[in-house]
């Protein structure tokens, strides 16, 4: 079972007493030396948590860390310009591996994740599994004979309400869904990022498909009704 670093918790306990307008001064410290720099490691549990909800202090913590995140993945791409061969580096392929990442940590449902314990090494792990990923589809044979893929299409076609979620979790909303239930924002995430059909939402969030098409309305909802 993965464990916090004391560290870690010690500064995670002297931000969470601070008011609101200090914790977010601090959360966007960009540079790591600063005696008040926020580690990422404690960023994720304050985002894991939905601390500062309520004081925008959430929502600022999403976009630092989704950021970091960012830079991170960019940064693992340029070291290894080997996987140009498997995927084409470009701002798409960095937002897609990016987007899988964090479907990832709010969809974990361990007690501590990984992310917590040390940052770097499972964005590293993240991007691994990503490229994996394309890797699989690159193998997978097109059948366009296959008498079931048209019923497939149709079942997975894009309602208005689909097409918006898309736009504005590009957008980088993900703040909203952080504000969500669990399962809400489990079933948005492993719809939109992570592509999954309506069988295998279920599966992962652990309920029946018309409960996981609730909790996806749930956050559509959400993101439409959003004023950011």
């Amino acid at each position: 079972m993965a464990t916090i670093d004391p560290e870690h918790e010690r500064r995670r306990l002297e931000l969470v007493v601070l008011e609101p307008p200090e914790q977010i001064r601090r959360i966007e410290i960009a540079d790591h030396r600063d005696p008040d720099y926020v580690p990422s490691e404690v960023l994720t549990s304050l985002v894991r948590a939905w601390f500062g909800k309520s004081t925008g202090v959430l929502d600022r913590s999403v976009r630092v860390l989704y950021n970091r995140l960012m830079k991170l993945v960019d940064a693992y791409f340029k070291k290894n310009p080997n996987w140009n061969k498997v995927v084409r580096r470009s701002s798409e392929t960095l937002k897609e591996a990016t987007a899988e990442a964090w479907a990832s940590l709010v969809t974990d449902k361990n007690s501590v994740s990984f992310a917590e314990v040390r940052f770097l090494p499972w964005v590293e792990a993240r991007v691994l599994d990503f490229l994996k990923a394309q890797i699989r589809k690159k193998c997978l044979p097109n059948r366009p004979d296959d008498p079931d893929q048209d019923q497939v299409a149709d079942e997975e076609q894009d309602t208005p309400e689909e097409a918006l979620a898309r736009e504005q979790l590009a957008a980088g909303l993900v703040g909203v869904l952080l504000a969500c239930p669990p399962k809400v924002r489990q079933a948005v995430y492993l719809r939109e990022k992570c592509g999954h059909q309506w069988p295998e939402v279920a599966k992962l969030i652990g309920c029946s498909i018309p409960t996981a098409r609730s909790y996806y309305k749930q956050g559509l909802k959400a993101l439409a009704g959003a004023n950011v």
